[in-house]
């Protein structure tokens, strides 16, 4: 049994179903490494397309999944993934589902999909989180054994009977804060991401997820470039502008922060005599200038990142595999 991996360009989608309920959880891709790790390990293993390296699901979050069964469809180039999910949420957002934004066929008129008559896609917004997962469940009683035709082939992973129960001597347990986030978290998934983004952790500090604010704003700039509008959110805006106008705001925000550094350097160069005043965006704090400059860059810069679909953490792994090299010997070694 062998994976068209020629016809798929390296890279086998893989279908994400809980193994209990029949819910449909997510879609990820694995190229090789990735599978012989998840059926070697049975914890799922992917291969982010945004960071560019194998990442284990729960990684960060906890939230690890337990494989199953595994199964290959008919061509040999897509993946059944029946798991059994560790801390309640497949979704980044802390939804327990990636799909919960629901088109909306009767707004599209009589021909449903036609160009003519659907301009945009509307989206469904549900009131509770179990109305997705009712809907999965009772699609998978209606074809219980459907997924397993003789159309998939069984792959089922070596070690296939560990349960999320026994998780403390494999993987600490996520916090309780974080617990706390992922409740919320899914109360509001039903929404669209927009509603979400207003009450996410980036707007409440007090609440903390389990993903990095790096990773929840990569995201939020993932939507508003598909689905801001320009009128309503800052993001949209520039995306709508065209490549200029955030390529500009990095440049300028650059130029800001050195200029806040600058000004941190001369009032402590001159903090025993006060011959100025420093601190723009706090008074008598020119450090904080400093720290709000370089958020604000660093915000631009996960637009721009956003844009090509490039995750931060390319950028963290770049600098990890710099880490104990020599920066004069390497620019040396580039012709610099």
């Amino acid at each position: 049994m062998k994976v068209d991996w020629q016809k798929l360009g390296g890279l086998l989608p893989a279908i994400v179903q809980d193994a209990g309920d029949g819910a449909v959880l997510m879609l990820a891709y694995m190229n090789e490494e990735a599978l012989s790790l998840t059926l070697r390990t049975g914890y799922a293993h992917y291969f982010s397309r945004s960071k560019g390296r194998i990442w284990k699901k729960g990684e960060e979050s906890g939230h690890v999944q337990l494989v199953k069964s595994a199964f290959l469809d008919c061509d040999n180039d897509a993946l059944l993934l029946k798991i059994e999910q560790c801390g309640g949420s497949a979704c980044h957002t802390g939804a327990r589902s990636c799909f919960f934004k629901e088109i909306s066929l009767q707004k599209c008129g009589e021909n449903v999909g036609s160009s003519s008559t659907c301009g945009a896609i509307n989206f469904a917004e549900h009131g509770s989180t179990t109305s997705l997962a009712q809907k999965n469940s009772e699609n998978s009683r209606a074809g219980q054994n459907s997924a397993s035709c003789d159309g998939f082939q069984n792959l089922t992973p070596e070690n296939s009977t560990t349960s999320c129960s026994n998780q403390s001597s494999v993987m600490q347990s996520p916090s309780a804060t974080n617990s706390a986030f992922t409740n919320s978290a899914a109360e509001r998934s039903e929404q669209n991401l927009d509603a979400a983004a207003q009450n996410s952790t980036l707007e409440n500090s007090a609440e903390k997820g389990p993903y990095s604010v790096l990773d929840e704003i990569y995201h939020i700039c993932l939507d508003r470039k598909l689905n801001g509008e320009p009128a309503l959110s800052y993001v949209a805006s520039l995306y709508a502008k065209g490549e200029n106008a955030y390529l500009k705001k990095i440049a300028e925000e650059a130029c800001e922060f050195a200029l806040a550094c600058k000004d941190l350097s001369r009032s402590e160069l001159y903090a025993d005599v006060a011959r100025e005043g420093f601190g723009e965006h706090r008074a008598g704090e020119p450090r904080y200038d400093v720290i709000y400059e370089g958020a604000d860059l660093l915000f631009h810069l996960l637009l721009a990142l956003a844009a090509h679909n490039i995750h931060p953490d390319a950028l963290l792994d770049e600098l990890a595999r710099r880490q104990g090299q020599s920066g004069i010997e390497e620019k040396r070694r580039r012709g610099k």
